[in-house]
């Protein structure tokens, strides 16, 4: 019997919930889970009975046949076939954990779904005061009773990590003793000295959207003043790792049509990128544009924009993906995988992407 990889091999902790499935609906709202676990600063490992429970729910579904409601018509649905020694009772190692239990983070970036579609000053706050949950004694249980192994990839993710250090070496030490694979996301404001140690020694991907090129962008699109931070702490990030052929540093252009789509602004991001070493940069596009403008005509300069990142030509040491955010690097590339000759071929399958996430 087949079920999705996602239910089948995931948890993700966000704030107020656990969830077996990381991939989400984005809906004229915002983000909508499909299955969830409520979660307070009262929550203990307990919480992973009831996620035990309801993941084994979905997948006897699937054993019997049935499409769990949430699966049909996903857009994600990516269906494997149930391991013989898969244990419905919870005794299953996880493939991947997504930590993102807190929402704190230094920058207000104009694109930030966490914080709403209209980005005030009050939903920042709000967003940064939101109360969650004590993740180490989930992760310690994680770890007394071997579910998380060599094949687990912890993905540290938002708000911003390097908020709350001392938790998140933590979760780096139990991922360390059970030689996990790390991906971090971290907006490269504080350099952190425990990450740094993860580019020298371990299997780690750093994710940092820089969305610029220059100071004056960086300031307009994350609304702080620390270009010349970051990009100094990429670089030191990337030092670190320059021996070590399991580390990289993925830099991040989510493009916010109007903003920073100008070609120039784009040229620095690259050129940084090259003479920085960098090995990997990925394309976004700021998804409350997209959700907006998914029937209209793809405006000249945005697709221009998407074909001059693309264009291998004008760096030709950089590995170039795109990555809406959704779902995981292999499937991005397969999907969207895109030529300057074809971008009006890749634009089509996105609008009807979007079209059938918001028909949900």
């Amino acid at each position: 019997m087949e079920v999705c990889r996602f239910l089948l091999d995931e948890i993700q902790f966000i704030v107020k919930r656990v969830t077996p499935c990381y991939t989400r609906l984005w809906e004229k709202e915002g983000y909508v889970r499909r299955y969830f676990i409520e979660a307070d600063e009262n929550t203990s490992p307990q919480v992973l009975k009831s996620f035990f429970d309801l993941r084994r729910k979905y997948i006897d579904m699937c054993k019997n046949g049935v499409t769990p409601p949430f699966c049909k018509n996903c857009y994600y649905y990516d269906p494997v076939e149930i391991p013989d020694d898969y244990d419905l009772m919870g005794n299953h190692t996880f493939k991947s954990l997504y930590i993102s239990h807190r929402n704190t983070c230094h920058c207000k970036c104009i694109y930030c779904c966490l914080a709403g579609e209209n980005n005030t000053e009050e939903s920042f706050i709000q967003m940064n005061n939101e109360k969650t949950y004590n993740i180490m004694p989930i992760m310690n249980y994680l770890d007394e009773n071997k579910l998380i192994n060599n094949e687990t990839t912890i993905n540290i993710m938002g708000g911003e990590c390097t908020e709350y250090p001392e938790e998140a070496h933590n979760i780096i030490d139990i991922g360390l003793k059970n030689n996990c694979k790390f991906r971090i996301l971290t907006n490269g404001i504080i350099y952190d000295e425990k990450i740094a140690d993860l580019m020298k020694n371990e299997n780690i991907n750093i994710v940092i959207s820089l969305d610029s090129g220059s100071d004056e962008m960086y300031r307009r699109v994350k609304r702080v003043n620390a270009f010349d931070k970051v990009t100094n702490n990429i670089i030191k990030y990337n030092e670190a790792g320059k021996n070590n052929p399991d580390s990289r540093i993925m830099l991040k252009y989510i493009l916010c049509p109007g903003i920073n789509d100008k070609i120039d602004e784009i040229k620095k991001f690259k050129d940084f990128a090259l003479n920085a070493n960098i090995g990997c940069i990925i394309l976004s596009i700021d998804r409350f544009w997209l959700s907006k403008n998914i029937d209209k005509q793809v405006p000249a300069k945005l697709r221009n924009a998407m074909d001059y990142f693309m264009d291998k030509t004008n760096c030709p040491d950089v590995g170039t993906t795109i990555d809406y955010g959704f779902v995981d690097k292999t499937w991005a590339d397969k999907v969207f995988s895109m030529a300057k000759k074809d971008s009006d071929k890749c634009f089509a399958k996105l609008k009807k992407f979007f079209k059938k996430i918001l028909s949900h």
